[in-house]
C-alpha cells in the first residue's frame, strides 16, 4: 500500500484540507495518523541520511 507523509507546523488545521484534496482527486484514505518524533529520532534519521548521502 502507497503511504504518504507530509510535514507541518500545525497538524489540526491542514490535515482536514489534505485528506479532503487527496480524496477530491480519487485516493482512497484509509487512515491518518499523527505522529511525534523524538529529538532522538531526528538525530539518527539525520546521522542515516548524511551517512547515505557520502556514500
Amino acid at each position: 500500500e502507497p503511504v504518504v507523509e507530509f510535514f507541518v507546523d500545525d497538524p489540526d488545521a491542514v490535515t482536514p484540507d489534505i485528506v479532503r484534496l487527496l480524496v477530491r482527486d480519487g485516493a482512497d484514505v484509509v487512515e491518518v495518523t499523527r505522529q511525534q518524533h523524538t529529538l532522538e529520532d531526528i538525530y539518527l534519521k539525520l546521522m542515516r541520511d548524511t551517512t547515505e548521502g557520502s556514500a
